[in-house]
């Protein structure tokens, strides 16, 4: 079933052919890359992922940002994850493809309690399964 999966979303170049049991896979003889599928675009990670009417980054979060590794440390996480919704909303797949991390990881693990604890809120906070839903920092309070 997962080879099945990433042939129909065409991550790997190969034929399927036949059925059922008597199913075979072929490499395709379609090598050409030129035309980017829609849900797959490898060149938009790190601060490239950022939406095009983002604000400015300061240097200090840019670089932030760059020196995160693969084991982090939270603390890290949580931090460049509020400096960068301080700056302007963002979605769990645009802070995945900027941070590197699994969009589910960085739902799982760190926005969803960052916004119970109130150091994160939804840019819809009354439809909290909004299609669009985005995180910002909490307003200050005057």
């Amino acid at each position: 079933m997962p080879l099945e999966r990433a042939l129909e979303k065409q991550f790997l170049p190969f034929l399927m052919k036949g059925k059922g049991n008597q199913t075979y896979y072929t490499l395709s003889t379609d090598l050409s890359y030129n035309e980017p599928t829609p849900h797959i675009n490898p060149s938009y990670k790190g601060l490239d992922a950022l939406p095009k009417e983002f604000p400015k980054i300061p240097e200090g979060l840019k670089k932030q940002v760059i020196s995160l590794q693969k084991r982090s440390s939270n603390d890290q996480i949580k931090h460049v994850i509020k400096d960068l919704c301080s700056l302007g909303s963002l979605r769990p797949n645009q802070l995945s493809r900027i941070l590197n991390r699994d969009a589910r990881y960085l739902r799982d693990y760190f926005l969803s309690k960052m916004e119970k604890e109130g150091e994160l809120t939804y840019q819809y906070p009354d439809q909290p399964a909004h299609p669009k839903q985005a995180y910002k920092t909490p307003s200050p309070i005057s």
